[in-house]
């Protein structure tokens, strides 16, 4: 019993674990998104439109989050859009990885709900 950790700290942990997940894909979805801006310079891109372009690495980086969680989270501001058509195909993609993100979240919340729902009738 000793090494058998509580429904408590196991449900800290699952949500953690999720809380990374997302915030991985969020970080590669943002460092694709600046690499393809960053390497076509045949075309318009979102970093030379919206003046990013001779920023620093981390006000680009942030700029690239920062487009990465406003889609992932479906809130999608608009202020950066994707111009050329590369973007445009890798927004796109984004989009739909999203649904499943924004899916496996809530499943995963609902089934830790659950779980604690019933250790709390059992208990009783």
């Amino acid at each position: 019993d000793y090494f058998q950790p509580s429904l408590e700290k196991l449900t800290i942990i699952r949500i953690l674990k999720l809380w990374l997940i997302i915030v991985l894909i969020a970080h590669l979805i943002a460092c694709i998104m600046h690499a393809i801006a960053d390497h076509n310079t045949d075309s318009l891109n979102w970093l030379d439109y919206y003046g990013y372009s001779h920023e620093s690495i981390l006000k680009r980086y942030l700029a690239s989050a920062y487009w990465s969680v406003a889609t992932i989270s479906t809130i999608g501001y608009g202020d950066i859009t994707p111009l050329n058509d590369l973007e445009k195909f890798f927004a796109i993609i984004v989009m739909l990885i999203a649904i499943s993100i924004i899916s496996y979240a809530i499943n995963t919340l609902g089934s830790i709900f659950t779980e604690i729902n019933e250790y709390r009738v059992q208990a009783k």
